[in-house]
């Protein structure tokens, strides 16, 4: 929350907001109230002395020049961003509270203090002849910051500061961040802000607040000029915790990589130095990762355009999706690229020349693959980067660069995404395994975790077997849409007896999950099943820690639960025929 009910400039609306996501998940934050402060304030002794005095509405001193403005350009923590032109000396400061609430809490808090801010302000400036220095006004204050500090306490720390900012007018400011209470300093350091975006993060799980006596102060070091600086995220949050996640082990193969830039994929420090060139061991196994479908991303701390300009210039942009640059935590960034490349983090691998920043990675993600960037080579050789090749694995980063285009025409149909789904103009395409997509069915069946109904895992001959078996039926699914071709995305397998149809093997790829494609797959089986006599389909889901979302679809149509406990859940369609067809996907046999 910010106290905006000085600003002297009306926010402009009837613009399209640009989001500022965070690049980690949380379950709370702190209800802190940013204000205007002074580092050198006295009041009301400096009004009278201070060089820099400039008179507000409630005779108190001018710190942000017209006051905290709201911008409606960009969002993040609320439905505006927070503009804060700092004069000479001003800082922002908020009141440490020790109590986490809810995004819909946060905002409703922050209308709410905008309300009675407004109203409580008119009423002093009515009343400025009769009560000195907007005493109504000071006094609500007084009282919302003892409420936030005292009666709206839990006793509950926060893990991180996050703060996402843009500079403007100035091509670099010193910022202090500082955490204190009366007596000590408990947290203090200085960022350098860059021109443009900035993403900040401190740790503060093991700082030891006490409530209500700490105080949380944002400060540029400017001595002369005014600061302009437009804060979307200033908040403290706890974060989520998962201890799934901390128990869960490295993915038998590694799906992604992550590079650092600097000393690592080219030689040299781009900051210090703009001729850095390429690290040929470094690009060299880029180039046979992308051969065998394994993706490359980055996670680099430099300014972002002039790192991404520098790719473009060496001439290998288009081999690293989601690029992550910017001077936040790496751990942070990993989490946002597969979030967005929508694949688990356990199937990630991370190499960087700098020991903090590995154990950083290490400490925070041991699920993933940490590695030196000295002996690369040495990497392809390991086991964990051993994965099946076919043509359509070679083509895998073609089809995430297609899914960017996809979810920015999704953006457009705003929340109704089933009209996105509809004028995705899809297709289902049914095949009989066979050479031409074998290899890359059983590449599906090696690697998929999150849709795999039992995730049997197959050597090569065992897979040869399962399709030379006179009551097993195999089919390979592909899928295209208005922006290209998926590939062959799914591979199921089934066990015919007399009118039952048991699923053995039911894997579907990332890359078409939760579009429909899965509910498509089985209402396509209705046409060849049916030539076989098979009425009923039954499909037992062997439970991991990964192919929940697969019950999903189960749930979707009208399958019955036969049995259900902690290892297994046993579905039966009583009758095939009456899956109807939802008309979202077109199906094609072919």
């Amino acid at each position: 929350m910010f106290e905006t009910v000085f600003a002297t400039d009306k926010p402009k609306k009837g613009i399209t907001p640009k989001p500022h996501k965070l690049p980690f998940d949380y379950e709370s934050r702190c209800l802190l109230m940013w204000e205007e402060h002074c580092v050198e304030c006295s009041p009301p002794y400096c009004y009278h002395h201070c060089v820099n005095y400039q008179r507000r509405k409630d005779n108190r001193c001018v710190r942000m020049q017209g006051g905290i403005r709201k911008s409606y350009e960009s969002t993040g923590s609320l439905p505006y961003a927070a503009v804060c032109t700092f004069r000479k000396w001003a800082k922002l400061e908020a009141m440490y509270a020790s109590h986490p609430v809810r995004d819909i809490v946060y905002r409703r808090a922050d209308k709410l203090n905008e309300c009675l801010s407004k109203m409580v302000f008119t009423v002093a400036h009515a009343m400025r002849g009769l009560l000195p220095s907007y005493a109504p006004y000071s006094r609500f204050n007084r009282y919302k910051n003892h409420w936030l500090t005292t009666c709206c306490v839990k006793n509950e720390k926060f893990d991180l500061l996050y703060m996402d900012c843009e500079l403007r007018d100035k091509e670099q400011v010193q910022l202090m961040v500082q955490i204190d209470q009366p007596e000590k300093v408990l947290f203090s350091q200085m960022f350098t802000l860059k021109k443009g975006d900035n993403q900040l993060s401190v740790d503060t799980s093991s700082i030891e607040f006490n409530v209500p006596e700490t105080r949380i102060f944002i400060t540029p070091m400017n001595e002369e000029t005014d600061t302009t600086i437009v804060f979307t995220w200033l908040d403290l949050f706890r974060l989520k915790t998962q201890k799934s996640a901390e128990e869960e082990k490295p993915a038998e193969k590694i799906k992604v990589v992550v590079w650092d830039l600097d000393n690592t994929l080219w030689k040299g420090t781009l900051v210090n130095d703009s001729n850095v060139v390429l690290n040929d061991e470094a690009l060299s196994v880029v180039r046979q990762l992308d051969q065998r479908g394994i993706l490359n991303s980055i996670a680099s701390k430099n300014d972002y355009q002039p790192a991404f300009d520098k790719l473009k210039e060496l001439g290998i942009d288009e081999y690293f999706l989601c690029p992550a640059i910017n001077w936040g935590q790496k751990s942070l960034n990993i989490k946002e690229i597969a979030k967005r490349l929508n694949l688990g983090i356990s199937s990630f691998a991370f190499i960087d020349d700098n020991v903090r920043e590995r154990e950083e990675v290490k400490t925070a993600l041991p699920m993933v693959r940490v590695f030196d960037e000295k002996n690369l080579q040495q990497l392809l050789k390991r086991d964990e980067f051993n994965v099946p090749v076919s043509e359509l694995s070679k083509k895998r980063r073609l089809s995430y660069m297609q899914e960017v285009s996809r979810k920015q025409f999704a953006e457009s149909f705003s929340d109704n995404y089933e009209a996105y789904l509809r004028n995705l103009g899809m297709t289902l395409e049914v095949y009989a395994v066979g050479p031409q997509n074998q290899q890359r069915c059983f590449e599906l069946v090696s690697r998929s975790n999150q849709l795999n109904l039992t995730t049997n895992r197959y050597t090569e001959d065992e897979f040869q077997q399962l399709l030379k078996r006179n009551d097993v039926v195999a089919f390979a699914f592909g899928c295209k849409d208005k922006f290209g071709d998926y590939g062959i995305i799914s591979f199921l397998s089934l066990q015919i007896e007399g009118s039952e149809g048991s699923i053995t093997d039911f894997v579907v790829s990332c890359r078409v999950a939760k579009k429909k494609v899965e509910n498509a797959i089985i209402t396509s089986l209705k046409e060849p099943l049916a030539i076989r006599g098979v009425e009923r389909l039954k499909a037992t889901l062997i439970r991991t820690k990964k192919n929940g979302p697969l019950s999903e679809v189960f749930r979707d149509l009208p399958f019955n639960i036969v049995s259900d406990d902690e290892r297994q859940t046993v579905y039966l369609l009583p009758d095939l025929q009456k899956i109807a067809d939802s008309g979202i996907i077109k199906i094609d046999y072919l």
